[in-house]
Order: C-alpha cells, then sequence, then structure tokens
C-alpha cells in the first residue's frame, strides 16, 4: 500500500475537543436551535426529536440545514461524506464516512462563509446571473434540483370589463378641479349596473386567486377582487432567482431540501452575497407558472440585503 492510498483509507473520526467545538459552532450558526447529534467513530447520526415530537416540515429543513452544516465541517477535514437515511427509530440522517479526499477551494470557501453567514432577509440589490449560475453548479445534494426562474415566467394576469353591453347609460366624463394634474375619469349615469362584472383574464397560472368583496356598501352588488400571491420580483426588473425542488415528498426529501438550501447560502456568503428565502403559496406559484417537475420548497433570491 502505498502513502497516498494509506492516506486514502476511511479513518475513524478523531473527535476531540477542538474538533466538537467547531462543528457544534457551524451547527449553531445554521439555524435558530441546534439539531442533536451524536459523534461515532465513522458516523455523525442526527436524532429525531426525544418524546415523539411531530416532525413538521419547518423541523426537517432545520435538520437538513445541520446536515449541510456537518457536511462542510467533515470535508475541510477530509472525508469523504455519504448522507444515509436509514429509518431506524429515533435517527433521522446519518452523516457517514465513506473515505477521505483532499478538500476543494469550494470547500474551504463554504467552511470561511460560516462565519459570515446571516440570517436571510430581504435582498435589495440582487446577484448577477453569472452568480446564480455559480451557486447552482456547487450543489450536489441527491434527489434535488436548483433550478433557476426568471421573471419573465410571470403571467400577466389583468382585469377586464366582461359585459360591455350593460353599460347603456354609463359613459366616460372628465372630472377635475380644473387643474389637469388632478384630472380623471370617471363612470357617469344613473348608477345601475346590473350585470357588469369583472373578469380574470389569464392562463389559469395563479393557483390561489380568488374573488373578495370590496366597497363600503355603497355599491347594489359586490365587486370583485384579485387576491393573488405577490410576485417575488419586481415589476420588469428581469430578475432571477433559484428554485428548490426535490423528486419527491418522503422525510427525507424535506431534509434535503433543507440541505440544499443551507448549503446555497453558504455558496452565495463565499461569495459575498446575502440570502432571502421565499416559502409558502409564492415559491409553489413560481413553480407551477413556470412548469417545472418535482415539488417545490423554497425560491431562493441572492444579492445585496436591504
Amino acid at each position: 500500500m502505498t502513502e497516498l492510498d494509506a492516506w486514502a483509507t476511511v479513518r475513524p473520526l478523531a473527535w476531540n475537543d477542538s474538533s466538537r467545538a467547531v462543528l457544534h459552532d457551524a451547527l449553531a450558526r445554521a439555524t435558530p436551535r441546534p439539531w442533536a447529534v451524536d459523534l461515532g467513530d465513522q458516523e455523525v447520526v442526527f436524532r429525531e426529536p426525544p418524546g415523539g415530537q411531530a416532525l413538521d416540515s419547518a423541523a426537517l429543513y432545520r435538520c437538513g440545514a445541520a446536515l449541510a452544516a456537518a457536511w462542510t465541517v467533515l470535508r475541510v477535514l477530509g472525508h469523504d461524506l455519504v448522507a444515509e437515511f436509514p429509518g431506524t427509530p429515533g435517527q433521522l440522517a446519518v452523516l457517514r464516512v465513506v473515505g477521505r479526499s483532499s478538500p476543494a477551494d469550494q470547500d474551504w470557501r463554504r467552511y470561511a462563509a460560516i462565519r459570515d453567514l446571516t440570517a436571510p432577509g430581504t435582498v435589495l440589490t440582487p446577484a448577477p446571473p453569472a452568480a446564480l449560475q455559480a451557486i447552482v453548479d456547487d450543489s450536489a445534494w441527491p434527489e434535488t434540483e436548483l433550478a433557476i426562474v426568471e421573471d419573465s415566467t410571470r403571467p400577466k394576469t389583468e382585469l377586464a370589463i366582461a359585459d360591455v353591453s350593460a353599460l347603456p347609460v354609463a359613459k366616460l366624463a372628465v372630472v377635475d378641479n380644473d387643474a389637469w394634474p388632478a384630472t380623471e375619469l370617471a363612470i357617469v349615469g344613473d348608477g345601475v349596473l346590473p350585470v357588469t362584472e369583472l373578469a380574470i383574464v389569464d392562463d389559469g397560472a395563479w393557483p390561489v386567486t380568488e374573488p373578495a368583496s370590496v366597497g363600503d356598501g355603497a355599491w347594489s352588488a359586490t365587486e370583485p377582487a384579485l387576491v393573488r400571491p405577490q410576485w417575488p420580483f419586481a415589476p420588469a426588473s428581469g430578475e432571477s432567482a433559484v428554485l428548490v425542488l426535490t423528486n419527491g415528498a418522503a422525510r427525507r426529501h424535506y431534509v434535503l431540501a433543507g440541505a440544499a438550501v443551507h448549503q446555497a447560502r453558504l455558496s452565495a456568503a463565499a461569495s459575498g452575497f446575502g440570502t432571502e428565502v421565499i416559502t409558502g403559496p409564492r415559491a409553489r406559484a413560481v413553480a407551477e407558472t413556470a412548469a417545472l417537475p418535482g415539488l417545490p420548497h423554497a425560491l431562493l433570491r441572492f444579492g445585496t440585503p436591504g
């Protein structure tokens, strides 16, 4: 066996006070509440919460962030790793050592970014497209995908009058106070608009669009209004973002999504960018609009924090 072969052989994790402190510091910075882990000779075990506590998606994402943090630390220590989800009672995930190799430059950059990592916040100035592509290329978690989506995928929803013939006595008139800046158009008529209504005209891409009642009782009929998820970009900004998806909806997929998000945050911080994490209906709306396969978990914007 050559010296290189001997070095590459799987070796036990030599935990001491220093290495434990480094790992626990990374775990503490990964999530507001550090995840409990067991440190073995060949693995780091991420335990389920005690007492049979329910594991909702937020908890699974938090476990995933801890998984990515531990991976980052162990890689700069020269360990090759695999993430396993054994299904053993009490074990949610296991990070197992399978070999040794020298850490790459990006491994060191992500590790150095641990202390620069700030809490997710609003991005004021977006990162350039090349930076987004580099963050996507740096992700390698299995069963996950980081997809770049652009502002051009936003559907053009608008309002229209559904029945023009129902305005027999209405007309447009100029209403002002002799000052052109305050000029506006108003409907002048007898106040009878029996069947006129507003209609949503789009491609059906807003899944949570719904009617809402507006007004103060002055109208004889309820007037429809739009309630829709806010698109994460400014109108006509041309900005792009990164959508985190998985190819399934099992518990491990939520953990893996959390790991992918945390690693993306570290990659962004290594390049001097902050991260805005958007979840819930807005992320799902973007995925449906962009017609991307898989389960959407989060929409990430990278750039200078506001």
